[in-house]
C-alpha cells in the first residue's frame, strides 16, 4: 500500500514539470512585447523615450517611422498597471496628434482614455480629458461638440472648487458663445476667468483672454473697449516673451483699425505680421492665412482690386496648403489606423493561439490529474474502510465512558443544587429572623422613646401639681411656712431640669428617626434649638397640652410657637403640621 503511494506521488511532481517545460517552448514563439516583463520604472523610462521619437517623426511627416515608435509606444504603456499614468501618457499623445491635425486618431485616444477614468473614479482626470477633447472639437471647428465637452469639465473642477483649471473653462467657454455671436455671455466668462486670474496669477492664459475679450468687444461696436484689451494683451506678452502670440495680436491691432476706418494702419500691421519670424512656428500658415485675408478685406474696402485679388490668391494658397496637408495627415491617420488594427488583429490570433494551446494542455492536465485523483480516492476510501472499523470500536468504548460520566456528573450537579438549595433557604431564613430582630428592635427603641417623653411629660405634672399645693399651703399658713415652702420650692424647681430631659429624649429619638434633624436643617437651615425641640415632638404625635408639660410652658405659648415655625418653615395655616413632620 505505502510503495503505491509514494509511486503515485513521483507521478504526481514529474508530470507538472514536463507540462512547465512544453509551456516554455510555446512562449518562446510569442511576440517579444508579451513575452518580456517591464517594471514600472521600466516602463515610464521607455515611454517617454518612444513618445519623443514619435513626436520628432511626426513633425518630419515621416508618417512611416512616426508609426513605428508609436506602435511600440502604445505597447509600452499598456504593459503598466498604474491606470493614472496611462491616461495621462494617452492626453500627451492625444494634445501632439492634435498639434499636428490628427482629429480622429487623437479623439480616439482621448474617449479611451474616459473609459480608463471612469474605472478609477477620479474627477480630476475626468475633467482634464474632457477638457482636451473640447480643444480637439474646438481645432476641428466642431463648436458644438466642443461646448459640450467644456461645459462637462467646468463642472467637474466646480465639484473640486479647483479655481485655476475654472478660469480656462471660462475661457473655452467665452470663445464657443463668441463663435454662437453669444456676445454678453462671452465677455462674462471672458471677465470671470480674469478676476481668477487675479489670485491664481497665469500671465500667458491672461494675454490670451485679453486678445479673445478685445475680438468680442470689435464685434459689438465697442472700440476703445477693444483697443485697450489689445494694448493689454500686448504688454503681457511682450514681458513674457512669446513670440507666435505678439506677431499674431498684431492681425488683433489690424482688424481693430480696419473696423474703425483707419486703412492704412490696418495694412500697416497686416504686412508686419507677414513679415514676422513665423518660420517653423506651430500657427505659422493659419496666422499668415488670417494676415493674407485682412489685407484682401482692407484692400476691397478700399477699392485697390488689383491688389486685393493679389492678396486673395495668396490667402487661397495658404487655404489649400492648410487644407492639403490635412488632408493628406487624414490619409496618413486613416492608414496608420488601419495598420494599428491589423496590428492589434495580430496580436488579438497571437493571443487566441497561446489561450488554445494552454488550453489544451490544461485539459491534458485536468484528465492526468483526474485518473491520478481516482487512483488515489480509491485507495484512499480501503484506508478510510479499514480505519472506520477501528475507529468504530473505539468510538464504541469511549460512548460507554462518556455516558458513565455523564450519570456521575448529573448526580454531582444534583446534590450540588441541593446544597445550594439548603444554603439559599437557609440564608433566607437568617435574613427574615434579622429582619424580625430589627424589626422589634426599633419597636423597643420606639417604646423608650414613648416612655421618655410621657416620664418627662408626668414628672413635670406630679412637680407642677407639688408646687400649686405648696403655694396653697403658703397662703393659708401664713409666714411661718413660707421658708419651709421656699425651700421645697427651690427643691422641686431645680427638679425641671428640661435641658437634661431634652438630651435623654433626643438620644432616644435619634436612634428611631436617624436622619430627620439632618433632613430639616438641609432644607431650614435657620430653624433655633428651641424650634428643632417643638418639631421633634410633633414628629411624636404629642399635642400641645403634652409639649407645654414637657417644657414647662403654657398650652398658649406652645400654639404661638407652632405658628411661628410654620411661617418660618413657610407651611400654609390648611395644612396639617404633624403630618409634614412625619414626610420629613
Amino acid at each position: 500500500m505505502k510503495n503505491i503511494i509514494l509511486f503515485l506521488i513521483l507521478c504526481l511532481f514529474i508530470s507538472p514539470l514536463s507540462l512547465n517545460a512544453n509551456n516554455n517552448e510555446s512562449f518562446s514563439d510569442t511576440n517579444q512585447y508579451f513575452s518580456n516583463q517591464l517594471t514600472e520604472k521600466q516602463v515610464k523610462s521607455f515611454s517617454g523615450d518612444l513618445l519623443e521619437l514619435t513626436t520628432f517623426y511626426l513633425k518630419k511627416d515621416d508618417y512611416d517611422k512616426a508609426q513605428e515608435y508609436y506602435y511600440k509606444y502604445i505597447s509600452v504603456i499598456e504593459k503598466s498597471n498604474d491606470t493614472e499614468f496611462k491616461i495621462l501618457e494617452y492626453l500627451k499623445t492625444a494634445k501632439i496628434l492634435k498639434t499636428q491635425l490628427f482629429f480622429d486618431f487623437a479623439l480616439e485616444i482621448c474617449f479611451h482614455a474616459i473609459d480608463l477614468a471612469d474605472s478609477t473614479n477620479n474627477i480630476a482626470l475626468t475633467a482634464k480629458i474632457n477638457n482636451q477633447i473640447g480643444n480637439i472639437y474646438y481645432d476641428n471647428a466642431d463648436y458644438k461638440q466642443a461646448y459640450k465637452h467644456y461645459k462637462i469639465a467646468k463642472e467637474k473642477y466646480e465639484i473640486l472648487k479647483d479655481e485655476s483649471k475654472l478660469a480656462i473653462s471660462y475661457i473655452n467657454l467665452g470663445e464657443i458663445m463668441r463663435f454662437d455671436n453669444k456676445y454678453n455671455e462671452a465677455i462674462s466668462l471672458f471677465k470671470k476667468s480674469i478676476k481668477i486670474n487675479k489670485k491664481y496669477p497665469d500671465p500667458l492664459l491672461l494675454g490670451i483672454i485679453y486678445n479673445n475679450l478685445a475680438v468680442v468687444y470689435i464685434e459689438i461696436g465697442k472700440y476703445e473697449l477693444a483697443y485697450k484689451s489689445l494694448n493689454l494683451s500686448k504688454d503681457i506678452l511682450v514681458k513674457i516673451g512669446d513670440e507666435e502670440k505678439i506677431i499674431s495680436i498684431n492681425n488683433g491691432f489690424a482688424y481693430y483699425n480696419f473696423k474703425i476706418g483707419n486703412y492704412n494702419k490696418a495694412i500697416e500691421l497686416y504686412f508686419k505680421t507677414l513679415n514676422g519670424d513665423l518660420v517653423g512656428k506651430e500657427q505659422e500658415f493659419i496666422i499668415k492665412r488670417d494676415a493674407e485675408k485682412g489685407l484682401y478685406e482692407v484692400f476691397s474696402k478700399i477699392k485697390s482690386y488689383n491688389k486685393a485679388l493679389i492678396h486673395y490668391k495668396r490667402y487661397n494658397e495658404l487655404s489649400n496648403q492648410i487644407h492639403e496637408k490635412t488632408r493628406q495627415q487624414r490619409i496618413y491617420e486613416l492608414q496608420f489606423q488601419n495598420k494599428l488594427k491589423n496590428n492589434k488583429n495580430e496580436i488579438e490570433l497571437l493571443q487566441e493561439k497561446m489561450k488554445s494551446e494552454q488550453s489544451e494542455k490544461l485539459l491534458n492536465r485536468i484528465i492526468y490529474f483526474s485518473i491520478l485523483g481516482l487512483l488515489l480516492l480509491l485507495i484512499y476510501t480501503l484506508f478510510l474502510q479499514r480505519r472506520s472499523l477501528k475507529q468504530k470500536s473505539k468510538l464504541f468504548k469511549q460512548e460507554n465512558e462518556l455516558q458513565k460520566l455523564e450519570i456521575d456528573n448529573k448526580d454531582k450537579n444534583n446534590k450540588q443544587l441541593i446544597i445550594e438549595k439548603q444554603q439559599l433557604e437557609t440564608q433566607q431564613e437568617i435574613d427574615r429572623l434579622a429582619q424580625k430582630n430589627l424589626k422589634e428592635k426599633l419597636e423597643h427603641k420606639k417604646r423608650e422613646l414613648s416612655l421618655a417623653a410621657m416620664h418627662a411629660i408626668n414628672k413635670n405634672e406630679i412637680l407642677t401639681k407639688v408646687k400649686d399645693s405648696l403655694d396653697d399651703l403658703k397662703v393659708k399658713r401664713g409666714r411661718e411656712a413660707v421658708p419651709i415652702i421656699a425651700q421645697i420650692n427651690r427643691e422641686i424647681s431645680s427638679s425641671f431640669n428640661i435641658e437634661a430631659d431634652w438630651e435623654s429624649f433626643k438620644l432616644h429619638f435619634e436612634s428611631v428617626h436617624q436622619d430627620f434633624f439632618r433632613n430639616l436643617l438641609t432644607k431650614f437651615p435657620d430653624l433655633t434649638t428651641e424650634e428643632l425641640k417643638l418639631c421633634a415632638y410633633l414628629r411624636i404625635n404629642l399635642n400641645s397640652k403634652e409639649i407645654s408639660q414637657i417644657l414647662n410652658i403654657t398650652p398658649v405659648a406652645v400654639n404661638k410657637r407652632r405658628n411661628r415655625l410654620r411661617k418660618k418653615i413657610m407651611l400654609d395655616q390648611v395644612a396639617d403640621l404633624v403630618k409634614f413632620m412625619i414626610k420629613i
